[in-house]
């Protein structure tokens, strides 16, 4: 009986996928408005921010990324059918690769606000909120499959009617079941 208990605190164990820093979500959640708001007063405060990446730069000491954000889900991974707040930088003494770090991948960054930093954009100055990284998580890009479309006769590719029921159409090529 105690061997299942250990059985399933290790299967619980083994589904966890970020790495603990990310895992581990700030006491105060601090709101990207309220960060850009008054980010001098705020700075010093742990934050687990996420969005999609612009660009990337590598600095001699450092290395940016531009990143749009996006409010975070349970899981901490950005939820990109909500309206994003704005953008963000984030500093890392790591090197960062770009062909790694590209545009368009999801990302969650947890770190402290380190205030603000003036960026030119386009022809316009603005003050964007600055977060030291102290560790960061790269999404996976899953891509979707083409899924054949199921009757309740069986799975045929088209929209024409099942083979059993004397189709005008029947799809040869398909898993070769006639």
């Amino acid at each position: 009986m105690k061997y299942w208990f250990f059985f399933i605190f290790i299967i619980l164990n083994a589904c966890s996928s970020l790495p603990p820093k990310i895992a581990d979500a700030p006491r105060e959640d601090v709101d990207y408005s309220q960060a850009s708001a008054n980010s001098e007063q705020l700075k010093g405060v742990p934050i687990r921010w996420g969005g999609t990446i612009i660009e990337v730069r590598n600095e001699e000491e450092y290395s940016e990324i531009h990143v749009i954000y996006y409010p975070l889900n349970i899981y901490g991974r950005p939820k990109l059918r909500k309206q994003n707040g704005g953008r963000f930088l984030m500093q890392s003494k790591k090197f960062l690769d770009p062909a790694i770090y590209v545009e368009g991948a999801e990302i969650t960054i947890a770190g402290t606000l380190n205030g603000e930093i003036e960026r030119i954009i386009g022809n316009k100055t603005i003050k964007l909120p600055l977060i030291t990284s102290s560790g960061s998580f790269l999404w996976p890009n899953f891509k979707s499959v083409p899924f054949p479309y199921y009757n309740r006769f069986g799975p045929y590719p088209y929209y024409g009617l099942s083979p059993y029921l004397g189709s005008y159409y029947r799809p040869r090529y398909y898993n070769r079941c006639y």
